[in-house]
């Protein structure tokens, strides 16, 4: 059963700190396994004895009015001649402050747990032990936790109060957790910056999501605090506007002794911390402890130019930053929810850094899960808005239910996952095509348009024809894998009827009525514009720029690939290497660690842009690592498996890198070496078939060699 807390009068404990309940496991004989299944409505740490699971945030964000993920524990290796079984309870997603509405107790008030024991004896009997109302509960040194506002831990109290266990009625449904938690990464020691009585300023070198970890010593009752931001201000305090309401501060009230602080049921998203003391306490060991999904690493990248090295890094702090239960848009401020547009571009970069593939099966259910009847894809999963303008569909971000299962196909060759979304994505196109028909009518479609694009704006019409256009070609793509023929060829007709639509209302004269970058790169990936028609306005537009960027989050992802498929490869370098206002390489100018969510997040005057939406740490504008591996490396995934296409440009004379695609891991080196001859070499660790395309390069000479091929070209 599920089991709750409720006070002296009956009445449920909406109490906003941890909670344990607590089961002793009488034992009855010699064990050969025990297996514990355990789910929360909020967020659970589990101790058996004196281990602690380490995963943290269980068992994760899901709608749940809908669903709640069930995790299994293997405690066999942790028992002893007495046993105690210890889940604590947090409000999480569940009660605490949620999303950009910033409102407490969105799925319900009061947090529960479920808990099955399954013991094995050795003489092969079993016992199941339960959760139910035996079982015991007390409040913890956890006064009050919450995902946006920090976590208050009070050592001073010498007598917790308890609780009644009662049973709580529930009709979520269970769904057996399936991907990697969320753990510790990685430990930071921090150097100090700013110093006086009473407050200590730590920088952790990176933006990161995370806690920090101290021991402190004082006054009983003493209290210290400790404030998160991403970035200091111009005094060098800690710079915290940004967080709109979110508070981020934690605190601890001594008790007598030494005291650890190690928060468990929040994080935050930050660079800087600020340690304050209402009195002279002795503070010491103090690191950031980095916290992310436990991802196997499946790529790498570097190059002999530093600016570039500096983007991948970034791409890279930036991912693991987001990947916190689902893939947030920021880590930071009040909000940090699953934007289905932010998801989409960026996925395949994320896919070539790391093994994805449970983590997205796992996003993709979710944004299935919230789907409508009438075909709507919502624009963030899990889904909790109530029915207005932002529960609308959206070009781009609606348009996850279909590029993003055909992606996720490419690299894992799981046809499961297509199966499974197929039905939405069908309904999806098909209410796209209705929606096109009133000329997407503000009621129908939803416009965020190429959200925060640097400078120019590109006309809504064109941005949903061409999302319309990826998605139908996409899903054509996808009925032809699972061998639906005939449907396959019905959305390719449709993808016709668009295009020619498209070309009448949006063209003109040969131009597309946006002359935009990013009109240009989505009208050319859609396939309603060839390289030709789109060469001249697409080098004019980037021309027009000071050969900068100028798209948003939509155009970006496809801008330096297009330039190179249409042999403007050396503006996609001169684009990427830039240092000025917008570019990468101004970010990491002012500072960066992460990708921001705004090209100008600091001004160029050193001011930063206006804190209603500001983040630091943002990986959506990272999609361009999808274009280092497949474009400057040249590993190109595509349904028939791998194409070796790289593409070289001034300003990088070396890169390396490998990808570990579907248990095969390719090596790739390249090199100037001189006349403007490359070496190019290609190893495997196992026998693959590789297809070679080394676009405007010759080969001059090719050597193989097992599995290793070395090619010069000129």
């Amino acid at each position: 059963m599920w089991i709750k807390a409720v006070d002296a009068k009956r009445k449920s404990a909406i109490y906003k700190g941890a909670l344990k309940f607590s089961k002793k496991v009488e034992l009855k004989a010699p064990v050969k396994s025990i297996m514990l299944r355990v789910t929360a409505l909020g967020i659970f740490s589990v101790e058996f004895n004196d281990y602690v699971i380490p995963d943290y945030f269980m068992p994760a964000w899901t709608n749940y009015k809908k669903t709640v993920n069930l995790c299994e524990y293997d405690l066999t290796a942790y028992i002893g001649r007495e046993n105690c079984l210890n889940i604590t309870v947090a409000r999480g997603w569940y009660s605490g402050r949620l999303g950009y509405i910033a409102k407490d107790c969105v799925y319900g008030k009061d947090t529960a747990i479920y808990a099955v024991i399954d013991v094995k004896y050795a003489d092969d009997s079993t016992e199941t032990i339960e959760s139910d109302t035996t079982w015991q509960c007390e409040e913890t040194n956890v006064t009050f936790a919450d995902f946006f506002d920090g976590e208050q831990i009070d050592f001073s109290k010498r007598k917790l109060r308890r609780f009644t266990v009662v049973e709580k009625e529930s009709v979520v449904e269970f769904r057996p957790y399936s991907y990697e938690p969320v753990c510790e990464i990685e430990k930071i020691v921090p150097q100090v910056v700013k110093q006086n009585d009473n407050s200590v300023i730590y920088d952790f070198g990176k933006n990161f999501s995370g806690v920090i970890n101290f021991t402190a010593e004082g006054k009983s009752g003493s209290v210290i605090t400790v404030k998160y931001g991403e970035v200091l201000d111009k005094n060098g305090n800690v710079y915290t506007e940004n967080l709109r309401s979110a508070k981020a501060i934690d605190s601890i009230k001594l008790g007598r002794g030494k005291c650890d602080f190690k928060p468990r049921f929040t994080y935050h998203g930050f660079r800087y911390a600020e340690i304050l003391q209402s009195e002279k306490c002795v503070v010491n060991n103090v690191y950031g402890i980095v916290l992310s999904q436990k991802l196997n690493r499946t790529g790498s990248f570097e190059c002999d130019n530093t600016l570039v090295n500096g983007i991948y890094t970034n791409i890279l702090n930036g991912q693991e930053s987001n990947f916190i239960a689902i893939p947030t848009d920021c880590p930071q401020r009040d909000e940090r929810i699953g934007w289905s547009g932010d998801a989409q571009i960026f996925c395949d970069t994320a896919m070539y850094n790391s093994d994805c593939r449970k983590f997205y099966e796992n996003y993709l259910k979710l944004l299935t899960d919230d789907c409508l009847p009438d075909g709507r894809v919502p624009v963030f999963a899990p889904f909790f808005a109530k029915e207005k303008i932002e529960s609308t569909a959206a070009a781009g971000w609606s348009d996850a239910i279909t590029i993003m299962p055909y992606k996720h196909y490419l690299f894992y060759g799981d046809v499961t996952v297509i199966k499974q979304c197929l039905p939405y994505a069908e309904k999806w196109c098909e209410y796209f095509l209705d929606a096109e028909k009133s000329n997407f009518g503000k009621r129908k479609i939803f416009n965020y348009g190429d959200w925060l694009s640097a400078g120019e704006i590109t006309d809504s019409g064109v941005v949903n024809y061409c999302f319309l256009g990826l998605s139908l070609k996409y899903l054509t793509r996808m009925f032809g894998i699972v061998g639906n023929c005939e449907k396959a060829e019905r959305y390719r007709a449709e993808h016709k009827k668009i295009k020619n639509k498209f070309r009448k209302k949006c063209v003109s004269c040969g131009k597309i009525i946006s002359d935009t970058q990013t009109a240009y790169v989505l009208s050319y990936s859609a396939e309603f514009m060839s390289a030709e028609e789109i060469r001249d306005g697409l080098v004019n537009a980037v021309s027009r720029a000071d050969y900068h960027l100028s798209t948003g989050f939509l155009g970006l992802r496809y801008l330096l690939p297009v330039l190179c498929d249409i042999g403007e490869s050396s503006l996609a370098y001169k684009i990427l290497l830039q240092e000025t206002y917008p570019s990468w390489g101004y970010e990491i100018n002012n500072g960066a660690t992460t990708i921001w969510e705004r090209w100008n997040g600091i001004k160029e005057n050193g001011e930063f842009f206006e804190p209603s939406m500001n983040s630091f740490n943002h990986y959506s504008l990272g999609s361009v690592g999808y274009w280092l591996y497949s474009y400057m490396l040249g590993i190109r995934i595509e349904e028939c498996g791998i194409k070796i296409k790289p593409y070289f440009g001034e300003g990088v004379n070396q890169a390396s890198g490998y990808f570990s695609y579907r248990g095969v891991n390719i090596g790739i080196e390249w090199k100037n070496i001189g006349d403007n001859e490359y070496e190019y070499r290609v190893k495997t660790d196992k026998a693959v078939e590789l297809e070679f395309d080394f676009a405007d390069k010759t080969i001059k000479k090719q050597e193989k060699s097992a599995n290793v091929y070395t090619f010069t070209l000129a």
